[in-house]
């Protein structure tokens, strides 16, 4: 079947025709399409999806899945990854039963999050391999892969789709829902299944050991793609290797050309890359992933060659786009580069639109009583969710992480701060992390005021 599809939609039905049975996950931009798309298509499948409390949570319940032996998968943005990063670093030692996808959503140039943090960097922390989409179609096929891969090697997969393959349509082809995988059964294991520094150490062992074979099925993966011309070349990963293949096309440049969308990298190709070319650009979004790979395997098979990358041809902030790839390849190549065009007419009689609280808004009224009771020299720590637009009100003074206002405002208290504190947190967010900072605020006596805003909606 082929449909136009969000590609967080497309990853749903990737999901599906791998016969996942378990999905959890908890929203935020830009991954939370994925469960709601999966509530509409569900249908009578006996499959369970829930949103969780915090990604924490949501990450337990697959893994806890996936012991019983269902396939199951869990959802967040990138920062949600911090939360989950306790189990998420140990589960990689103690491995699934049936596959299991950490479906974790990144979000360059920070549309919607606090950080732009790149979750490439977390796989390789963790040793588990990521795949990295660079389109919806690829998003579903990756979605599908990454049980197989998980349950050849006994490891937790990460699919790390950024907010323009998220949000992106195109066309997608995809199948019907498989055969739901649920074995039912919890095997007892505690060698495996207990994370006793006996038992750790060992797995540990057996995790580095497992890196060379995932490396090596992942090389043929269609994902990574090889094409050998001249003797300068790009490397190039995720959706910023369409940019670039776009540019060698604009640029009508006779370039060798790697495609990358798997972690570990497939170091074969990239070899085969550095014994061809002379000159070579890596071109991958935030951090230098693939260039840092792309240098250590260079010093071994060709030291000579020419490596540029996130050393001023690209940046290592925000987002790629085709514009910006182009005029680096023009540079690195001495040729023209493209003005950006923009409407200078627009940009002078358009007034400026920051986003702002709904009108009507329940919490337009709250932030303004706070404001009247406190006064304006009063301390307003604020959290994370749209109720952090009302900074314009004068209202919001810090924003750091899910439930940090109470904590926030506590360390501020306890800093000598005596004006008034009144910290602002929605009920999800109090739910997700502000539970525990109350308990600490209170034990500890902390003078402050919380405010939970519930919406009545998320």
């Amino acid at each position: 079947m082929r449909e136009y599809l969000l590609g967080n939609a497309a990853i749903a039905r990737g999901l599906l025709e791998a016969g996942v049975g378990v999905v959890s996950g908890y929203p935020g931009t830009p991954s939370s399409e994925i469960i709601e798309e999966i509530v509409d298509l569900k249908g009578d499948l006996p499959m369970h999806v829930e949103w969780s409390v915090n990604e924490k949570v949501a990450l337990e319940v697959a893994a806890g899945a996936s012991w019983a032996g269902a396939r199951s998968a869990a959802t967040m943005k990138h920062v949600g990854l911090n939360v989950a990063a306790d189990p998420f670093m140990t589960l990689a030692y103690l491995g699934v039963g049936a596959g299991m996808v950490l479906i974790c959503a990144d979000d360059p140039y920070c549309h919607s999050s606090q950080n732009e943090q790149d979750s490439r960097r977390y796989a390789q922390f963790a040793s588990v391999p990521c795949l990295d989409p660079a389109d919806p179609q690829e998003a579903k096929d990756m979605a599908a892969y990454g049980f197989e891969l998980s349950e050849k090697f006994n490891i937790p997969v990460m699919l790390r789709p950024t907010t323009r393959v998220s949000h992106a349509r195109s066309d997608v082809e995809y199948g019907q829902a498989g055969p739901i995988h649920v074995q039912g059964k919890f095997i007892k294991n505690p060698a495996r299944r207990v994370a006793l520094p006996s038992h750790a150490r060992p797995l540990h062992t057996e995790l580095i050991n497992k890196q060379a074979g995932i490396e090596e099925e992942l090389q043929s993966t269609p994902w990574n793609r090889l094409t050998l011309k001249g003797d300068v070349g790009i490397i190039a990963s995720g959706i910023a290797g369409l940019y670039a293949e776009e540019a060698i096309l604009d640029l009508e440049l006779d370039m060798s050309f790697l495609r990358i969308g798997t972690y570990p990298v497939p170091s074969r190709l990239i070899v085969q890359m550095l014994e061809h070319v002379k000159r070579v650009m890596v071109v991958e979004e935030l951090e230098p992933v693939v260039e840092e790979q792309v240098e250590r395997l260079a010093r071994k098979v060709n030291p000579t060659v020419e490596i540029s990358g996130k050393d001023g041809f690209l940046p290592r902030e925000g987002e790629l786009d085709f514009l910006t790839v182009r005029n680096a390849v023009a540079r690195k190549q001495g040729l023209e580069e493209r003005p950006k065009r923009g409407v200078p007419i627009a940009e002078k009689i358009l007034p400026p639109r920051p986003p702002a609280l709904c009108p009507g808004c329940s919490h337009r009224a709250t932030y303004y009583a706070m404001r009247k009771v406190f006064g304006k020299k009063a301390v307003f720590p604020s959290d994370i969710g749209c109720y952090t637009m009302a900074v314009g009100m004068g209202t919001v003074d810090t924003c750091l992480c899910m439930g940090g206002s109470i904590t926030l405002a506590s360390g501020i208290r306890f800093g000598g701060e005596t004006e008034g504190i009144c910290c602002s947190l929605g009920d999800s967010t109090f739910l997700h992390g502000g539970m525990t900072g109350l308990l600490n605020a209170a034990y500890n006596k902390a003078r402050i005021t919380v405010t939970i805003l519930d919406n009545s909606t998320t």
